[in-house]
């Protein structure tokens, strides 16, 4: 057997599963009772990008040349329809990136960050965490007005003048400086990657343009995704977009539908099956139209109504006679309902907290929010991220969880009755204040929103007096956002 497994030829490695089992039970005693349905009955999302190689290799070429000074670009667009995968890609691209020892900001476009210049707070936070302090402090005074946290750095002695207005020139000019004063410390190239970028407001779309106009070559290369058919006619942020596309500096990359052979590749990881099920894809081809994100959810519809399952002998099978026989949703609102039938059977305690959270919440939280041991929680975590129900990020604080779809967020959360909706907000301000106590503005936006979900509003209300009072600037940004 071990021969067998370890013979330096994948192919020559012939065993089944089962059998080897059964080999291993019977020569050590072991009692062990296996479940091939539990244990691989399970899509997995979690898998290898499919079908972008070429893109892969074009923007790595492209970071190869501008590093040898052959090349000059300073900014690559990628386009695409909803759900073709730009998100995929500007993640495979910075983990790339980041191999190869570029330095890397990321930031998604929401509705949520989307006011004025608040993507740029969020971008300088991520820099300034590896900023020297000699050049912290060069810029302080400039970003005092979006860093608020920065007059603890700058302290009296510079004489901050409280009440100025920012002249916007000025501040993109000190941006633009500090990113390359930064990436000269470096010495390596910077990368700015935005996800969603032709949803950002026209403020953060002049301070891009003038930071691409501005900023020499070599010292930053910003990758951002867009759906060019959303952009307004007739717009200011059109004529922006349509002046950078034209432009040398520009690299443009548009993203096409998955064909067969890679739909095969992509269904194939996803059941995790050693063969391209072509005849089963060239159906799913016609259906989606070879757009992965509707691959995605119309696989996750199978499995959830029983259409898709995994046989007790150890393969995939469609209970339909003949694939044309099979049901296929018809809307994207209609898939995540169903997928409702997944959660509800083994995910709804967990996934309830989840919904609660305004933001992302982290495992600690959970951890004392769900009634399960920390194994069997920790199990059903992986078992969510892998089937892309719920998305798992990690920061310097530790593992955070979020439901990366808001449609299937908000089905789950007003499912929950409205007395345990109003306790576990309850419950969840209470844990964040407890653990927060000596750093409520990490969490104030957050505490806020479980504060007002269990009828605290008053408290919440005095929160928000008290931090708006502190507030050094009375009128800076910061100060006017509370009050707002």
């Amino acid at each position: 057997v071990v021969n067998n497994l370890t013979n330096r030829n994948p192919d020559l490695r012939n065993i089944k599963l089962l059998e080897l089992i059964d080999k291993i039970k019977k020569i050590f005693k072991i009692n062990y009772n296996y479940d091939l349905v539990e244990e691989r009955g399970k899509l997995n999302f979690n898998t290898k990008i499919v079908g972008r190689e070429k893109e892969i290799e074009r923007i790595l070429k492209i970071d190869e040349e501008v590093v040898n000074r052959n090349m000059y670009k300073k900014l690559i667009l990628i386009n695409g329809d909803r759900g073709i995968g730009k998100t995929r890609l500007l993640n495979e691209i910075s983990f790339l990136l980041r191999m190869k020892g570029r330095d890397i900001c990321n930031i998604e476009i929401t509705p949520k960050n989307n006011v004025e210049l608040m993507p740029v707070s969020i971008i300088l936070r991520q820099t300034m965490k590896d900023t020297p302090k000699i050049i912290q402090n060069k810029y302080a005074r400039e970003f005092i007005e979006i860093l608020p946290e920065l007059r603890f750095q700058i302290n009296d002695r510079l004489d901050f003048q409280s009440n100025r207005v920012i002249n916007r020139l000025r501040l993109y000019d000190r941006i633009t400086s500090y990113i390359e004063e930064l990436a000269r410390h470096k010495e390596t190239l910077t990368y700015l990657i935005i996800d969603n970028l032709s949803e950002a407001s026209v403020e953060f779309l002049f301070l891009l343009d003038y930071l691409i106009q501005n900023i020499s070559y070599g010292n930053l290369i910003i990758i951002a995704s867009l759906n060019q058919k959303t952009l307004p006619k007739d717009s200011a942020k059109l004529d922006i977009f349509n002046r950078w596309l034209k432009d040398e500096y520009t690299e443009t990359i548009k993203l096409s539908s998955l064909g067969l052979n890679e739909i095969g590749e992509f269904i194939q990881n996803i059941l995790g099956i050693n063969y391209k099920p072509l005849n089963f894809s060239a159906v799913i081809l016609r259906e989606s139209k070879g757009n992965p994100k509707v691959i995605e959810y119309i696989m996750k519809d199978l499995y959830a109504k029983g259409e898709l399952y995994f046989h007790k002998n150890g393969y995939w099978e469609v209970r339909a006679q003949k694939y044309t026989d099979i049901y296929f949703p018809s809307s994207f609102d209609e898939a995540i309902k169903n997928q409702m039938g997944i959660i509800e059977k083994d995910y709804m305690d967990i996934m309830k907290i989840i919904s609660s959270y305004e933001s992302s919440i982290s495992r600690d939280i959970l951890y004392k929010m769900v009634k399960l041991d920390k194994g069997i929680l920790d199990v059903k975590l992986q078992d969510l991220t892998t089937m892309r129900l719920v998305d798992e990020m990690v920061s310097d604080w530790g593992y955070s969880y979020s439901i990366n779809n808001i449609e299937l967020k908000k089905l789950i959360y007003y499912k929950i009755p409205k007395k345990e909706r109003v306790e576990i907000h309850r419950k969840i301000a209470g844990l964040l204040e407890e653990k927060y106590e000596d750093n409520i503005d990490v969490v104030l936006e957050e505490l806020i929103y479980h504060l007002v979900g269990s009828n605290q509003r008053d408290e919440a209300i005095k929160l928000i007096v008290k931090k708006a009072k502190n507030e050094k600037n009375k009128h800076g940004p910061r100060a006017l956002y509370l009050w707002e």
